[in-house]
């Protein structure tokens, strides 16, 4: 009997010091994403003197995952403390995911010799993935002595095409009559996306959820390939005595196609751990 109240007091009093350290498990948890992007686009241009606009399309791949992880959730019941917990269960885990994008857009600029400065915006549609799982661990709780013993997991998850907007800007420049470097910027947001753990058991969480505001920026470098007449260096090769081609006065006109890679980041997600409670 000694041995037994001896371990059971250090059972408490150790468990107590443990408990003690647990954060409080209601609170929210924020993260956000960087990662990688690469796609196509293509466009077609007007210029009338200084002033272009056209419209551009592009379709981009991306790895842009927002991940919050954190301990299982303890069981206690409302109002107690636990005294020692079991490290049974796998770890909570809320992932959203964006993996990959596109946008319709209008642009204008003004051209400068072989730099074109534009402004851009339009629609924005891209997939938006979220998924929550929690986890319950046994839990040993006091007045009265009580050992809980309960390893439930709820998973909840949802995934949708959604639609939103764009804009953003950038700078091109003629490397020659048919071949563009392009530098862009895109802001985008496609909305938010919420899911929430529905209890099916006595031991199942209460206010479990998780929510993401599926925004992100975009910065890209690209190479473009515009259509028209190319440039005739062979012509003042085989005849010196020509003179030059002179650049056409809408030297930006015309449909374009083109890659681009980049970075991006945002993604902003947030999960409440849950609370379990133990039924009376």
């Amino acid at each position: 009997m000694k041995i037994i109240a001896s371990a059971a007091c250090l059972l408490v009093l150790t468990g107590s010091a443990f408990a003690q350290a647990l954060p409080d498990p209601s609170g929210p948890v924020s993260a956000n994403a960087s990662g990688w992007v690469g796609g196509a686009r293509f466009g077609y241009n007007w210029q009338r003197g200084s002033l272009v606009y056209g419209f551009e399309s592009d379709l981009s791949a991306m790895h842009l995952k927002s991940e919050i992880t954190g301990a299982p959730t303890n069981v206690f019941a409302a109002g107690l403390q636990p005294l020692f917990v079991a490290p049974l269960a796998p770890p909570d885990n809320t992932v959203a995911n964006i993996d990959w994008y596109g946008t319709v857009r209008a642009r204008l600029g003004f051209a400068s010799g072989s730099f074109l400065f534009y402004g851009t915006g339009g629609l924005a549609y891209g997939k938006v993935d979220l998924s929550q799982t929690s986890s319950a661990i046994p839990t040993l709780t006091a007045t009265p002595l009580n050992f809980v013993v309960a390893n439930s997991q709820t998973s909840s998850q949802t995934s949708s095409t959604k639609v939103g907007w764009v804009a953003g800007g950038g700078i091109d420049y003629m490397l020659n009559r048919n071949l563009i470097l392009n530098f862009a910027y895109q802001y985008v947001d496609l909305g938010s996306a919420s899911l929430t753990s529905i209890p099916q058991g006595p031991f199942q969480p209460v206010g479990s959820n998780a929510s993401v505001h599926a925004q992100f920026q975009v910065v890209t470098v690209g190479l473009s390939w515009r259509f028209g007449a190319p440039e005739t260096a062979m012509a003042s090769i085989q005849n010196p005595q020509s003179k030059p081609q002179p650049l056409p006065s809408n030297p930006w006109q015309g449909i374009y196609v083109g890659g681009h890679v980049g970075g991006a980041w945002g993604n902003e997600t947030t999960a409440t751990q849950p609370l379990f409670a133990v039924p009376n």
